[in-house]
């Protein structure tokens, strides 16, 4: 899955400039002590424990080690050079020898040679975490233009508070080509379940539904995979049997449906779902109904926005 809002920057001379046309209305506060260099190997400890804390303030995929944030930017998951080649594509800000914050920009991006696109950015909380945000951009718009980029875009979530502030304050905007239309592909769902399980049990624990327990079987198209449900907790599974729940999803409306932006209730009435349940299973009598069976994945994937706070693929 990559989430692309094609939210982009072209500055009048054709290339990023360092001086922008749209600053924020009145003085901006000063950061002291803040200075912002590329990626040295070890960094990786301390960006892992700011994605972690990062993605603990809302709804997003689960947790990372350093091993495998940075993994993330040595193979598939990354269309540019691995870290080892180019540090340059990761930039840190730090204060007082402490990484505060953190970018990524992918400055190969495949569809267009002109297009540098910021794929993740991490700040610490704090009163000048906007700030923050808004001075990292900037190095990210001088970084991109000493490559001869065009265009900087951010492939980041309009959920994500601080990068939203920080990229209106120096005149991002919607693209002609992509404005606010929801752009999401999963090309793997049993990746993609494994990725957000965390946040699916927080979700059921929450519900009316946590004592539920049995497997679900989810197919769209030519994939399928399955969760196991109990006592609160969910877990991606290979489902072997008869699943307690089957759901079929129409792959048109698969990623809507699972990053909340369309209803259960909808796909199910434009015929974009079905549901069905075993007979012999404990949950058929529990929920013997189809609008209860229903109810049970609107549990699991209600409409509430799935913040990404980086671009990722399933």
């Amino acid at each position: 899955m990559r989430t692309m809002p094609a939210t982009r920057k072209r500055p009048p001379d054709g290339g990023v400039a360092s001086q922008l046309a749209h600053r924020r209305a009145g003085p901006r506060p000063a950061l002291l002590n803040v200075r912002i260099r590329s990626f040295r190997q070890g960094d990786e400890k301390a960006i892992a424990a700011l994605f972690n804390q990062y993605v603990a303030q809302s709804v997003g995929p689960s947790l990372v080690t350093p091993r495998s944030w940075r993994d993330q930017y040595r193979h598939h998951g990354w269309s540019g050079p691995s870290l080892d080649a180019d540090r340059d594509c990761v930039r840190v800000a730090l204060r007082r020898g402490e990484i505060i914050g953190y970018l990524v920009v992918d400055f190969e991006y495949i569809w267009d040679s002109d297009v540098a696109v910021v794929q993740e950015l991490c700040i610490a909380e704090g009163e000048q975490a906007d700030e923050l945000a808004r001075q990292l951009l900037e190095d990210a718009e001088r970084q991109a233009g000493s490559r001869a980029k065009h265009v900087l875009m951010l492939a980041l979530s309009n959920e994500d508070g601080h990068a939203l502030r920080a990229a209106t304050a120096l005149g991002f905007d919607g693209s002609e080509d992509g404005g606010d239309v929801f752009m999401a592909a999963i090309t793997n769902l049993a990746a993609f379940l494994r990725e957000i399980a965390p946040e699916l049990t927080r979700r059921m624990q929450a519900s009316r539904f946590r004592a539920w327990r049995g497997t679900i079987h989810l197919r769209s198209g030519e994939m399928e995979a399955g969760l196991r449900l109990q006592q609160g907790a969910v877990e991606a599974v290979r489902v072997r049997g008869t699943a307690d729940l089957s759901a079929s999803i129409h792959p048109e409306v698969l990623p809507s449906l699972l990053f909340g932006q369309l209803s259960v209730a909808r796909a199910f009435l434009q015929d974009r779902l079905s549901v069905s349940q075993s007979e012999g299973s404990e949950q058929a009598a529990q929920h013997a109904n189809r609008t209860q069976a229903l109810q049970v994945l609107d549990a699991l994937f209600p409409r509430v926005p799935l913040y990404m706070p980086r671009a990722q693929w399933w």
